[in-house]
């Protein structure tokens, strides 16, 4: 494994690491960072319960970028590390259930860390997958999912890549 490899790997677990502590820092009482907030689950849809939310789009970047997605899986889901997000191959099938699955580490023979996935709660789940329909890019005919909403410009944060400084 090469150098960049391990900074890449280690980066990742303290991304898991630090966002499962806090959370259980919120389980104890103590007043951490507030979870993202706005989104409201709609369990009567099939599938994702925040497929008409943009706020759980909004949510879901959030939550991409902070347990360290982007660094697999690219900023703009077009992949590096891991398979891209925005085109239309997807190995274990594109429905919703089969991508919450693959997120927890719940499919055999998968490679993305389940620790990422078993950090993050139901609902964080499913905004991240809100996230990724939103910037798919693939063939329209292969959807087999509720399509979101479009995010208004005026919602749209600009971005601030994260900055992998390299060892010496």
């Amino acid at each position: 494994m090469t150098t960049r490899s391990y900074l890449v790997c280690g980066v990742l677990l303290l991304a898991g690491c630090n966002d499962a502590s806090s959370k259980a820092s919120k389980d104890q009482g103590d007043k951490g960072e507030a979870a993202p907030k706005g989104a409201v689950a709609d369990r009567s849809l099939p599938g994702n319960p925040f497929a008409k939310s943009v706020d759980a789009i909004l949510d879901g970047k959030k939550l991409y970028l902070n347990y360290g997605c982007a660094a697999c899986h690219g900023m703009g889901g077009g992949g590096g590390m891991g398979k891209p997000l925005i085109d239309d191959e997807w190995k274990f099938g594109s429905d919703d259930k089969t991508l919450f699955k693959l997120v927890r580490g719940e499919i055999p023979n998968q490679t993305m860390p389940n620790a990422i996935g078993k950090s993050l709660t139901d609902d964080e789940v499913w905004k991240v997958l809100m996230y990724v329909r939103s910037i798919y890019a693939g063939d329209p005919g292969k959807i087999d999912w509720t399509v979101p909403p479009p995010v208004p410009p005026t919602r749209v944060q600009p971005t601030v890549p994260f900055v992998v400084v390299p060892v010496r």
